[in-house]
């Protein structure tokens, strides 16, 4: 159950993420008209949104990792594997930090849109 959990936040972190970061890679530039305010807050939420995604992904590869480790030690020692292991212990960690840089990442689209688009 934990880890359906876990895959369906990954899945729709990187959804909205990618999602998101698409829109505003293809919209922010055409949409405005003269110079825009605030520029580094929205390179800075490029950023954020695609660190989010590399968060996802190298938490896919940890998953992978763990998985696979625990599966080792399983043929190897033909009894109960230890709970976690070092790539388990990441997930948790990467998940936190790519919801954590995801809001920051909406937050400072939200400020450039702000800056630009309700102050015009």
């Amino acid at each position: 159950m934990r880890i359906q959990s876990t895959n369906s936040y990954d899945k729709a972190l990187i959804a909205v993420s990618g999602g998101t970061l698409a829109v505003s890679l293809s919209v922010a530039p055409a949409a405005i008209h003269g110079t825009p305010l605030l520029k580094t807050t929205l390179v800075l939420a490029w950023v954020a949104l695609t660190l989010t995604i590399l968060c996802v992904v190298l938490s896919f590869f940890s998953s992978r990792q763990a998985a696979r480790k625990a599966i080792d030690e399983l043929d190897r020692c033909k009894e109960r594997p230890q709970s976690t292991n070092c790539w388990s212990d990441i997930i948790p960690w990467l998940n936190a930090i790519g919801g954590l840089l995801f809001v920051v990442g909406i937050i400072l689209m939200l400020i450039f849109a702000s800056a630009n688009f309700l102050a015009r």
